[in-house]
């Protein structure tokens, strides 16, 4: 059992370097494969301040307070 989660957990690495095609997981391979896609998206949104990133470019953004009110943000 062990040495088939080692090989499959393998074979996702593989995918998720673009090693190895997604049409070659199984089922199961795929939705690990889907999960650490998710996880990464979410890790880097997380981490990313996307409010900056736009005003660096010169858009105005708007967002909620602590209190529930908008708040505009300008460049």
């Amino acid at each position: 059992m062990s040495s088939q989660q080692t090989a499959a957990r393998r074979r996702v690495e593989s995918a998720l370097a673009g090693d190895l095609e997604l049409r070659e997981l199984s089922v199961e391979e795929g939705v690990v494969f889907n999960a650490e896609i998710a996880a990464a998206i979410q890790e880097k949104l997380a981490e990313s301040n996307y409010g900056k990133l736009l005003a660096e470019r010169g858009i105005t953004t708007v967002a909620l307070n602590e209190e529930g009110e908008i708040v505009e943000h300008p460049p």
